[in-house]
């Protein structure tokens, strides 16, 4: 079910927190918030994207952390930084070839995003470039049935899917009706329960709905990338990511909105339009 919220920053929106904090002042069982407009998280010169969260109820902190490309050395894997590190409007950018992934997906919460055991939720903020396309990988850690773990998507309608692997079959099912926009950025939240029911927010259209998680209890040992899927690049030339968060939670409506609220105003960027 997809439905049009109203307008403009939600009533709940925490408007007294400060651009310092993190998604944990919102929800108490965030594990893991990186965003790349944060000095803390993203000083610009390190290879290491580093997560703000300093008690994660799930592995520690360090646990969390990404490297800019696929290892601690610097290449032509690497996305570029736009704008100065430490500032509101800065992001990355990929050029077709970058990738940007998690340093050891063990023992984390991202490892059990697919389980039928375990609730999640994740947000991110992107960009699209100028033409964007079908058929593209936004980030996750699985691509066939064989893995374990899901894979956010843009299908050949230019909208968003979500699919969960469990070993045996892949699942899809789209988030909602959205033809994404060229040169546009996008807030989006994703939270499932353990037996698959479904909500999503992409700036202003939330989403109910259900998907089939299949049957596996096992955590994933896969590579878990952003801007594509399992170490290999996704994102055409000219897309943008500037935040990612995830933790163990099925979380309600109001909080997504509130989520994307906070998020509009540490990047001072209203996502809700």
């Amino acid at each position: 079910m997809l439905v049009r919220l109203g307008r403009g920053m939600s009533s709940e929106s925490p408007l007294s927190l400060t651009t310092n904090s993190t998604l944990k002042s919102i929800i108490p069982n965030c594990d893991c918030d990186v965003d790349f407009s944060a000095i803390a998280s993203n000083d610009g010169s390190s290879q290491t994207i580093s997560n703000l969260i300093s008690n994660p109820v799930i592995a520690q902190q360090e646990d969390y952390d990404f490297f800019l490309g696929n290892n601690a050395l610097a290449s032509s894997d690497d996305p570029l930084l736009v704008g100065t590190a430490g500032t509101y409007n800065a992001y990355y950018s990929y050029d077709g070839n970058d990738t940007i992934d998690l340093k050891d997906i063990t023992g984390t919460c991202i490892a059990d995003a697919h389980r039928t055991d375990k609730p999640f939720f994740m947000t991110t903020v992107f960009l699209t470039n100028s033409s964007p396309n079908g058929n593209m990988n936004i980030l996750g850690n699985s691509r066939v049935s064989s893995d374990l773990g899901i894979r956010l998507r843009i299908g050949s309608d230019e909208k968003l899917d979500l699919f969960i692997s469990d070993g045996t079959e892949q699942i899809g099912r789209s988030l909602n009706n959205v033809i994404l926009q060229p040169n546009t950025w996008y807030f989006l939240a994703i939270t499932m329960n353990e037996t698959g029911n479904i909500r999503s927010l992409l700036n202003n259209d939330y989403f109910e709905d259900f998907i089939s998680k299949g049957t596996s209890t096992t955590p994933s040992t896969e590579i878990f990338s952003l801007g594509g899927v399992r170490g290999v690049s996704e994102f055409d030339n000219g897309w943008g990511l500037r935040q990612f968060g995830c933790g163990q939670s099925y979380l309600d409506g109001n909080t997504l909105l509130q989520l994307r609220d906070f998020l509009s105003i540490r990047h001072q960027h209203n996502y809700s339009v």
